[in-house]
């Protein structure tokens, strides 16, 4: 059954304290119901011969009636009613809520719905409702097709908008009046040939019904029952399907159940004639934002920690040699006077001889710490769904770590006890004041009886390296400086840049020219229970240091000066 329910004009009171009047269903207006949205063109509807017979409800709760229809009468504008509030407590409710305010609109009940192209072409009025909100605000969507008409009535408005309509009205002597619909269509097929269609719909015209002017207010025209549907033949009976008593079961259960949901109501439904019901009261049911159902109860889609840049890449530390610490302080020697020999004279006369001395070198580690004093309830409600807060913790202390021994005692350590030099003038040469500088770097470093293996480049500088149109750039260094490993070349050479030079500065070095101490395995995890205070103490501990071994196998070049 197609039921609609259609929010119309406002309530106006009358003199009479608990009867109301207003515009039940207009006409041409685009309303917003159950079965979409459409429009409701002059006697579609039909009206009860009784008024009486259309009761009044609250927000469409058909199961508690609030009053009654005394006058149901057709205007130019649309379907008018004037209801009297019953005297109980629901309607006086009601009336109470009318005079608020809160609820002044009327919205139509009818069944029997058909809709063709966002039309209702027939409906039957059952009922009305003193709802909160109108539903006419305009339409983005059209209502689909429902209901089916009898099979002897045709609408009485052609669906062809190329078609030619003419209407005649005649009246017999005994006064019955006749309406007859004529429409022609003309079309012309592919090959040309035309084809004239003609329809012709002759309808009995009823004349309306003269209400009883004890229940009539002076000023509205009485009701009119349009003649212009059939009595549809009765269909056959069906008992619910399962899936409606599981719906109901379903509704029931998520308190969604609505008055016209109940059992009853559906087994009358399901026994009577399959039509169907409009219900034009329709709320609506935001998602968010002000009134949204799930306004600050929706859960959010969990993306755990987002990405921040790569994790920190040591730049320095991997340049030179590493060897494990056991202690804080390490301590060696290098040759301040090496032994040496020379050409002999022989018959037992002396040999050459000089007097070696040891240099004693020395250093100290440094110590890395961090903690913090975490609450436990990271661990114990598993915040963040799982323990990942504590692996992303221990992971940002280690890269803290990594930073520290890179920067704070590998690379301060190197410019340090570097050698300083100035570059040679670049001018006339194709390779730029770049490649120039770390030539002058690389020789020096090769005078220094050690081999070059990488540079270090202020980012300025190494930018103008990167643009520098030369092949085999590594291959070019070694060609002029004839770079000497065993056989005369090399294995590898970096050529990375940073920002911790100065303005065009360039640091040429020897892997072996220092070396790096740390602590096997650091950082080391230490984790603490502070049961006293709830909490969990977590931290990271290591140690590291850097021993220069050779000053001037790392060559600081500055830019060329005149």
């Amino acid at each position: 059954m197609t039921d609609v329910l259609i929010e119309a004009g406002t309530l106006q009171a009358s003199a009479d304290d608990r009867t109301i009047s207003g515009l039940l269903v207009p006409f041409g207006v685009q309303g917003n119901t159950n079965l979409g949205k459409f429009t409701v063109e002059a006697g579609a509807f039909t009206l009860p011969k009784d008024p009486s017979v259309v009761t009044l409800n609250v927000q469409h709760d058909r199961e508690t009636p609030v009053g009654r229809a005394t006058l149901l009468a057709e205007h130019s504008d649309g379907i008018h009613g004037t209801f009297r509030f019953a005297d109980t407590d629901e309607g006086d409710q009601a009336l109470t809520d009318f005079r608020a305010g809160s609820r002044t609109n009327l919205s139509v009940e009818a069944k029997g719905i058909v809709l063709r192209a966002g039309k209702a072409l027939a409906g039957r009025i059952f009922g009305a409702s003193v709802v909160e909100k109108g539903a006419f605000p305009g339409a983005a969507l059209m209502a689909a097709d429902a209901g089916e008409l009898p099979e002897d009535v045709e609408p009485l408005t052609p669906d062809e908008t190329d078609a030619t309509t003419t209407e005649d009205t005649s009246v017999d002597e005994q006064g019955n009046a006749t309406k007859t619909v004529t429409t022609k269509k003309t079309e012309t097929a592919a090959d040309g040939t035309v084809t004239e269609t003609t329809t012709t719909t002759t309808v009995a015209v009823t004349p309306p019904v003269q209400p009883d002017d004890t229940n009539q207010e002076a000023d509205v025209p009485n009701a009119t029952v349009p003649g212009t549907l059939n009595a549809a033949a009765p269909t056959e009976k069906k008992g619910l399907s399962k899936s409606q008593v599981f719906a109901l079961m379903s509704a029931r259960r998520s308190g969604t159940l609505r008055g016209d949901q109940t059992l009853m109501a559906s087994l009358g439904e399901a026994m009577g004639t399959p039509e169907h019901s409009l219900f034009a009261a329709l709320s609506d049911v935001k998602y968010d934002g002000t009134g949204g159902l799930t306004t600050g109860i929706a859960l959010p889609t969990w993306i755990g920690e987002v990405w921040d840049g790569n994790s920190y890449f040591q730049k320095f530390l991997p340049l030179f040699g590493h060897a494990d610490l056991n202690a804080l302080d390490f301590k060696g020697y290098k040759w301040l006077t090496k032994p040496t020999g020379g050409t002999w004279a022989g018959n037992k006369s002396a040999v050459p001889s000089n007097a070696p001395k040891f240099q004693a070198v020395t250093g100290t580690a440094s110590r890395f710490a961090g903690a913090h004093d975490i609450a436990r309830e990271f661990q114990d409600l598993r915040a963040f769904g799982d323990l990942s807060f504590f692996e992303a913790y221990y992971a940002a202390m280690a890269e803290s770590y990594a930073q520290w021994a890179d920067e704070t005692i590998v690379l301060d350590a190197i410019l340090d006890e570097a050698t300083a030099m100035e570059a040679d003038n670049p001018a006339g040469l194709s390779i730029g004041a770049g490649f120039s500088a770390i030539i002058d770097g690389a020789a020096a470093v090769v005078e220094a009886n050690a081999t070059p293996t990488f540079a270090l480049v202020e980012t300025g500088l190494w930018k103008q390296i990167a643009k520098t149109p030369q092949q085999d750039v590594l291959g070019y260094l070694n060609a002029s400086l004839s770079l000497t490993g065993q056989e005369g070349e090399l294995d590898s050479f970096t050529i990375r840049a940073t920002n911790k030079l100065g303005a065009g500065q360039v640091l040429v070095g020897a892997r072996e020219a220092a070396t790096v101490y740390e602590l096997p395995g650091a950082p080391i995890r230490v984790d603490a229970l502070d049961v006293a205070n709830g909490g969990i103490d977590s931290g990271l501990y290591g140690y590291a240091g850097v021993l220069v071994n050779k000053a001037d196998a790392l060559q600081l070049v500055s830019p060329y000066t005149a």
